[in-house]
């Protein structure tokens, strides 16, 4: 059997190695957590990529996030703490859309991040939104402005009787055409 001597310290040697393992101590503790990302695609129904979409993601400590969708369709939320998100998109001409919903207007499926975790790529694939246009002519078939047109839909009293509701409205322009 080999002995090693005895290691003899100088109190500051001591006081140096103690306090190197307290550091390295308050370095692994204060050491940022690898925080995780939601990263996805916006894509219309016949699989084309949509830019510019506005997507949000709501649920963290730092409330509503937004991004836009690049030129191929890409979005991305990047250093996002542990936590449960929902994350829906929307873009002018198409249905609103949040990931999970079984059917138009449903909360969704909350996603779950974990520290340092990716999650699986989502993919939005959104609906045309239905739209009403049209051009308002007077009489002699000249453009009319500002001229109110509505749209409505059947709806129910409190009584269960028939009746129309507003669902949309909007005035002509300078040219009498309405988009709806």
């Amino acid at each position: 059997r080999r002995f090693l001597p005895p290691i003899h310290q100088t109190n500051d040697e001591r006081q140096s190695t103690a306090m190197n393992a307290l550091l390295l101590a308050l370095a692994l503790i204060q050491a940022p957590t690898p925080a995780a990302t939601i990263q996805g695609v916006v894509m219309t129904t016949a699989n084309e990529t949509i830019d510019s979409a506005r997507v949000e993601l709501t649920g963290g400590s730092q409330g509503v996030v937004v991004t836009r969708s690049d030129g191929q369709g890409q979005f991305g939320f990047s250093n996002l703490p542990p936590g449960r998100y929902r994350v829906s998109v929307k873009k002018e001409g198409y249905v609103r859309q949040v990931y999970g919903e079984r059917k138009t207007g449903d909360d969704g499926t909350l996603i779950s991040v974990e520290t340092g975790k990716s999650t699986p790529s989502i993919i939005f694939r959104l609906l045309p939104a239905a739209t009403i246009a049209g051009i308002v002519r007077n009489e002699d078939g000249l453009p009319v402005a500002n001229i109110l047109v509505q749209a409505m839909r059947r709806a129910y009293g409190v009584r269960g009787n028939k009746l129309l509701a507003l669902f949309a409205s909007v005035l002509t322009d300078d040219l009498g055409a309405y988009r709806l």
